[in-house]
Parts: C-alpha cells; sequence; structure tokens
C-alpha cells in the first residue's frame, strides 16, 4: 500500500516511469516480487538474505542499520545515520527522500484512504494479512 497508495493518488499525472503506471499496477508488481521473494527464501540457505521492514526499519534506524552492516561483515560507521547529509550524485526517482532524514509519515497513511482502496486491498490477495493490510494488521 505504500507504494500504491502513491500512484493513485498521481494516476492522472505523466509518469515516466512505465512500470509505475498506476496502482493496480503497483499491486501486481508488488504480487510478482513477493513471489520472487519467496522463492529465494525457499531455494537458498536460511540466512543467506537479510529482509527488514521498512516500518521496523524507521521505527528504529539505528538499529537497523547496525543490523545490515553486521549482515554484511562491515564495521559500524556514524555517518550511516547521516546519509541524507552527503552531497554526492544521485540520479533516482528518489532524489528528494535521499536528501532527507527517515520519516515515519508514511507508516500506515494509508489507513486514510481505507474506504477507497478496497480493489487494491483486495487485489493484493493472499499478500494483505502478509503486509498487515488486513482489518487486523497495523501496517
Amino acid at each position: 500500500m505504500a507504494r500504491a497508495l502513491p500512484a493513485y493518488c498521481r494516476s492522472s499525472r505523466r509518469n515516466p516511469l512505465p512500470y509505475r503506471s498506476g496502482a493496480v499496477d503497483s499491486v501486481r508488481h508488488y504480487r510478482l516480487y513477493a513471489d520472487l521473494m519467496e522463492h529465494w527464501r525457499r531455494a537458498l540457505p536460511k540466512g543467506a538474505m537479510l529482509e527488514i521492514r521498512y516500518e521496523e526499519l524507521v521505527e528504529d534506524l539505528e538499529g537497523g542499520v547496525r543490523c545490515i552492516l553486521e549482515y554484511c561483515g562491515l564495521p559500524w560507521d556514524e555517518r550511516c545515520l547521516a546519509f541524507h547529509k552527503t552531497d554526492r550524485p544521485v540520479k533516482t526517482a528518489s532524489l528528494n527522500q535521499v536528501r532527507e532524514q527517515v520519516y515515519r509519515t508514511s507508516v500506515a497513511r494509508w489507513r486514510r484512504y481505507r474506504d477507497h482502496l478496497g480493489p487494491l486491498i483486495e487485489a493484493l490477495g493472499p499478500y494483505a494479512p502478509e503486509m498487515r493490510y488486513g482489518d487486523a494488521g497495523a501496517g
């Protein structure tokens, strides 16, 4: 939903990224991503892949960064928490976000629009509970 909601809100804008053409497409791409990730969870040995939920990372950025660095065998570096202060070139669609601190405003933002997102939640199908977008979910 974090990706589908902006696509839904901006669906009338011209979008140069063909895979982000709309909210339903975002859900379809998420389902493909989830299927691929499930494949790698089954195919790779346990511990061969690190997965971190965005909601958990923004709740404890330092803990999440430490976990990532440890997983990669890298030493702790305080600058990892100040990534937004670097002035290196960035050439991605998320240029503005790279220049900002991690923020929590996107977490559960979709709930404000829940009454209008029924088709998207339905399109998630079995992935909705996994993403905590079902009625009992918190995400």
